[in-house]
């Protein structure tokens, strides 16, 4: 069952619940700034996608310190002017330096889905939901929706949490099919000595594992030395995957948790990073121009600064 979450010795049954209860730890956030900041957070953050209760404290949590920190910086009380794109990627390089990529990546998630709901002027990219009509493959999930799917792991038995940590590092992390799923063990993955580098032997190719996720895989290894990573279920279904995701509770308003989906995601993120068309096709073991076609508008843009001229004509390396 999830964990109940619990303020005050008060269980939060709703949002709004976290949203009159929350008080930060002192440490980060001081009670004087809690209280100069507060209005800002609990509105910028109630307008955000978050319903539930863990992600909306996850949500306010990670505000409040954002905003103690805008005000360190002798920043306006302006939301035009503390949630910007630019003022966010400050704010996890300065103030959650020290923690890991991957805790860096759910801040970055969140504040972005704060700072679009709160501004009406700053620059932020519109989520991308909309897929190529042509093509029958569902969209990447977004940074939001991914940071979302961790927060859930917590929520988990500790069966669903196995399940679902194992889905979304190696689905997400690796990209493997639902059949790779079902088989892949730990003497199929390969960790490079001294670098957060790590990939998947799968078939006839090697998958690279998102880097963020490296320290996790070594994790699951640790956890289920022998046989499959995800786990084993009695043969007695036709669709052995639906049984692993029927022990998976994951928040409403989060869309539909799918294998597939998070392999178009790592897809993306694989040209993100700067691979080739060729490379992708090689570690994905699909030869599918469609798909490469259809994922392309997703993939990230590198307008600021004329940076895309730059590295297009070779002037700097990705």
């Amino acid at each position: 069952m999830p964990k109940e979450l619990v303020i005050g010795g008060v269980v939060m049954r709703t949002a709004q619940d976290v949203l009159d209860n929350y008080t930060p730890e002192s440490e980060r956030v001081p009670s004087e700034v809690w209280h100069t900041v507060r209005p800002l957070a609990v509105r910028a953050v109630s307008k955000s996608t978050y319903r539930a209760p863990t992600s909306v404290h996850f949500a306010l949590r990670i505000t409040a310190r954002f905003l103690a920190w805008a005000l360190e910086q002798d920043l306006p009380l302006d939301p035009e002017v503390m949630f910007t794109p630019q003022r966010v990627e400050q704010y996890i390089a300065e103030g959650e330096g020290t923690s890991s990529p991957h805790s860096q990546g759910n801040y970055r998630a969140a504040l972005t889905n704060v700072g679009r709901a709160i501004t009406k002027r700053a620059p932020w990219e519109p989520d991308r939901t909309q897929y190529t009509k042509h093509v029958r493959l569902a969209p990447p999930y977004t940074e939001t929706e991914m940071a979302g799917y961790w927060d859930a792991v917590e929520q988990q038995s500790e069966k669903g949490a196995h399940i679902l940590r194992s889905l979304l590092v190696l689905a997400h992390g690796g990209g493997l099919k639902v059949p790779e799923l079902m088989d892949i063990a730990a003497c199929d993955i390969f960790f490079l000595a001294g670098a957060p580098v790590s990939s998947i032997k799968v078939a006839e190719r090697i998958a690279p594992v998102l880097t963020q996720y490296t320290e996790e895989l070594r994790a699951l290894c640790a956890a289920r030395p022998e046989g499959p990573i995800i786990g084993t279920q009695k043969k007695k279904s036709n669709d052995t995957f639906a049984n692993f995701r029927k022990a998976i509770k994951t928040p409403a308003y989060l869309p539909t948790l799918t294998a597939s989906r998070l392999r178009t995601t790592w897809i993306k993120d694989l040209l993100d990073n700067g691979s080739s068309l060729a490379e992708v096709q090689a570690a994905a073991g699909t030869t599918s121009a469609s798909t490469l076609e259809a994922i392309a508008p997703f993939t990230k843009r590198r307008w600021a600064d004329d940076e895309w001229l730059i590295i297009a004509s070779g002037a700097r390396s990705r």
